[in-house]
């Protein structure tokens, strides 16, 4: 993201997406093309393995701002909610895309306060403007803490 910032007096205002997306999800596809007209290369880092999730949770995130998950189960959720209650995902804000709307999945879901929360049914247009308002928040924050 271009922060307009030539001489490099305001430091680092870009923003980048954190993206827990596993391997063979159609609809884990389906969304990152529903973010290609407006997040540029580089904004966003998509990990397809719970484990390299949780391992990439333990170092610093840099300028990693907003986390989108999507687990494929109910044991995937259970997991992330425990990385969530570690208080490995503190400072990000959280859209959590869950497999189905089941009662025991979205208490697990709420217990992580999501910015934002769906299930892979969506056309993720909704998913597409939370993420784009959720981004230009996270730039006007950084704007002004420099």
């Amino acid at each position: 993201m271009d922060n307009g910032d030539d001489n490099g007096n305001q430091g680092d205002l870009s923003v980048s997406i954190l993206m827990y997306i596993p391997r063979d999800n159609e609809a884990g596809e389906q969304l990152l093309r529903q973010f290609n007209d407006f997040i540029e290369d580089g904004e966003v880092e998509v990990i397809r393995l719970l484990a390299s999730f949780t391992s990439r949770l333990r170092r610093p995130l840099g300028s990693h701002d907003i986390a989108v998950l999507m687990p494929p189960d109910e044991n995937s959720l259970e997991w992330l909610n425990e990385l969530y209650l570690d208080n490995l995902m503190n400072n990000l804000r959280l859209v959590i895309i869950l497999p189905e709307q089941r009662d025991e999945l979205l208490k697990i879901a709420h217990c992580m306060f999501p910015r934002y929360l769906t299930d892979i049914h969506s056309d993720f247009s909704d998913v597409k403007a939370v993420l784009y308002n959720l981004l230009i928040h996270s730039c006007l924050n950084k704007l002004h803490s420099h």
